[in-house]
């Protein structure tokens, strides 16, 4: 609604510094809300690592349990290391499954099928 006194009209609105004072409290609680999102996602990334370690701790107990030993670090010569050999036990057995080692009379190499 506009008003008219005298030449100077007069209309209902925000002004130029209402709306520039509003932006920088909405900017300043926003840098406020960042350290807290990163905080956040940087547990999440801490958390999933520590789950991860557990999983392949346990695997490797789970290995040991059934062999009677560790695992090898290379074998000689399938070509082998031990992150294969652990795959059944990390829930994995279509990857293990899907790899065939084959050995060549002088090289050893493995071929996805």
């Amino acid at each position: 609604m506009s008003q008219k006194r005298g030449l100077v009209q007069h209309t209902e609105g925000f002004t130029l510094i209402e709306l520039m004072v509003v932006i920088a409290v909405t900017s300043i609680l926003i840098s406020l809300l960042l350290p807290a999102v990163q905080q956040a996602r940087e547990a999440a990334r801490r958390s999933k690592c520590k789950n991860n370690l557990r999983q392949l701790g346990l695997a490797l107990h789970n290995y040991h349990g059934v062999y009677g030993t560790f695992l090898p670090g290379y074998t000689w010569p399938e070509g082998s290391g031990w992150s294969f050999h652990i795959l059944p036990f990390l829930d994995k057995t279509d990857v293990y499954n899907t790899i065939r080692i084959t050995t060549p009379s002088n090289t050893a190499s493995i071929w996805m099928t």
